[in-house]
């Protein structure tokens, strides 16, 4: 009763949050981008934090954990400001396009899970389907993250010492036997955390790497975070995160630090412990590439089950077929097919839609500019090279983190043109643009200025 008390007590705040009378009020004062900042700090570092120390038993879980209600709240709030700035008359049609891509693939995966759960013949268990929801709400909770994040000065410091923080976390917690995070005490029914762990350490790192400046301090960014995450255990965050900072290294720092990065490979080889080198040759990082039947084998079986049961039901998808097959919801397929899968074309369709329109943005800027991007622009880029490739590779629906970059995108779009015919760069607001290394940008009105989202 009690329960029901507060649950009414914070939908009656949100509702006058939501009413014109309180728009003068202090909780609409805050900037959206602020509340999108504190949302993405609890959704990755702090929950990186909290999950393990909980998934090791080094400390007892919350009961009715306050980070799922803070985390809505703050979403809803972000929701209220997204619904309230006219979010469907503003911007370019392919940015207005893309939202409406969004929300109807949130909606119409929600339909099928809810349709599912109401099916009399349905012998999906309800606890597989309300997991689900959960994971769709994330969607959206990232979406927002990525839409309304613009990063500040102000913000430096604290994103440093998070990543400081969490590293160290890594470095304390390692079983030196096998030069991994320590998961000896993690229970069975847990023991896929480290999927979480690797891709939330991943993130904050390149959000970490992106508001730096000098090209020294973004390489030592780079290589504690490969090794942090070779620690983490997840091979698709470390080889994804991997491949975005050489991207990084590439297009933006100089050419020495890629001589550099080679050198210290070679060095660390050499003069390391025959042992210690044993031990890492012989980590799954490691083994995929040497033993790659043994590694993918029982994937390789999920993925033919999965394609039978696309090409069985290639409209409406099979939600929940790996149940039924296997016993277990986690034998499915580690793709972005899984979509298909479980929710049928139109959902994979839609999502395949929202990843080409956010890799076409990328190349456009890539391709068109040697760039110096603004911290804005330089983590669209990094968490697009990284999450897609992902999604494409290793990650299920069941990871929602890419949605952070479908918000990014039609954001950047948004408060900044871009025109790729002129020689400058035309930038409707500040602080979302693009740099030259030689030029600085010009900052003009053209066409239409934007309102402020916030």
């Amino acid at each position: 009763m009690n329960l029901l008390k507060e649950s009414n007590g914070i939908f009656t705040v949100l509702f006058l949050i939501a009413n014109k009378k309180m728009k003068g009020s202090i909780i609409l004062r805050i900037r959206s981008s602020d509340i999108s900042f504190l949302l993405l700090v609890i959704s990755l570092p702090l929950l990186h934090l909290y999950t393990y120390y909980v998934a090791s038993q080094f400390i007892p879980r919350i009961p009715f954990s306050f980070w799922g209600p803070l985390q809505l709240i703050l979403a809803i709030l972000l929701g209220i400001k997204f619904f309230r700035g006219n979010v469907f008359v503003k911007g370019s049609n392919s940015t207005m396009l893309s939202k409406i891509e969004f929300l109807i693939f949130i909606l119409y995966c929600n339909l099928v899970i809810i349709i599912s759960f109401c099916s009399t013949a349905s012998k999906i268990v309800p606890s597989y389907m309300v997991d689900n929801l959960e994971i769709f709400l994330k969607y959206v909770i990232f979406f927002m993250c990525g839409y309304f994040f613009q990063y500040k000065d102000k913000w430096k410091t604290l994103i440093i010492i998070i990543w400081i923080l969490v590293s160290l976390n890594a470095f304390l917690n390692i079983n030196i036997n096998s030069l991994m995070i320590d998961r000896r005490n993690v229970t069975r029914s847990l023991m896929g955390v480290y999927l979480f762990l690797g891709d939330s350490y991943a993130i904050w790192a390149i959000v970490t790497i992106s508001i730096l400046k000098k090209d020294w301090q973004r390489f030592v960014i780079m290589m504690v975070s490969i090794i942090v995450l070779f620690i983490l255990t997840s091979r698709a965050s470390l080889y994804a995160f991997t491949f975005a900072v050489m991207l990084q290294l590439f297009f933006n720092i100089k050419k020495r630090y890629v001589i550099a990065l080679l050198l210290l490979i070679i060095v660390f080889l050499l003069i390391i412990d025959e042992n210690l080198r044993i031990t890492i040759l012989k980590s799954r990082h490691i083994r995929t590439f040497f033993d790659p039947v043994q590694t993918t084998s029982a994937r390789n079986k999920v993925f033919i089950a999965g394609l039978e049961d696309i090409l069985k039901f290639p409209f409406t998808g099979n939600y929940g077929g790996q149940i039924l097959r296997f016993g277990t919801d986690g034998s499915y397929i580690h793709n972005c097919l899984s979509l298909w899968r479980q929710f049928g074309f139109v959902a994979f369709f839609l999502f395949f839609i929202l990843c080409f329109q956010t890799i076409s943005f990328a190349f456009k800027i890539l391709l068109n500019y040697h760039l110096n991007p603004e911290p804005q622009a330089n983590l669209f880029l990094l968490l697009s090279a990284m999450l897609i490739l992902e999604v494409i590779f290793a990650r299920s629906y069941n990871s929602p983190f890419i949605a952070i970059v479908f918000g990014l995108a039609i954001s950047i779009q948004e408060r900044g043109v871009i025109d790729y015919k002129n020689t400058q760069v035309t930038i409707i607001r500040r602080g979302c643009g693009f740099r030259r290394k030689k030029k600085i940008i010009t900052i003009q009105k053209k066409a239409r200025l934007f309102k402020d989202l916030i």
